[in-house]
């Protein structure tokens, strides 16, 4: 499976999730994509969501999108697991703003966390 970096004269591997990229490429609906969740953010108070298979872009879309926005937004990039419950979903958040939770807390608490930051 690795050969095709070989066979298609790459430098790297383009699926390679460690892989930091300052390349975006727009076509294939990526650009209107990235509007769409610029747009979404600045006159929305919801949490916008992107999912994908392996190698789809989603992470570099979410540096586009944290580098497209203004400093008053806290994007959070959480990596979502299949099984994952809404709680642990919420707790990922919380760890990523860095916000004390109690053990137990449950979800109320833990959105409440959220909301008051």
């Amino acid at each position: 499976m690795a050969d095709y970096t070989e066979q298609l004269a790459l430098d790297f591997d383009p699926f390679d999730p460690d892989l930091p990229t300052g390349h975006f490429f727009p076509g294939g609906g990526r650009q209107e994509l990235l509007d769409q969740l610029i747009e979404y953010c600045c006159y929305s108070s919801a949490l916008a969501v992107v999912t994908g298979p392996l190698g789809s872009g989603k992470t570099t879309i979410s540096q586009w999108l944290s580098l497209s926005l203004d400093d008053d937004f806290v994007p959070v990039q959480v990596q979502a697991e299949l099984f994952m419950t809404a709680e642990q979903l919420v707790e990922s958040i919380c760890r990523e703003l860095q916000l004390e939770v109690s053990p137990g807390g449950g979800r109320a608490e833990l959105l409440g966390r959220i909301d008051d930051y």
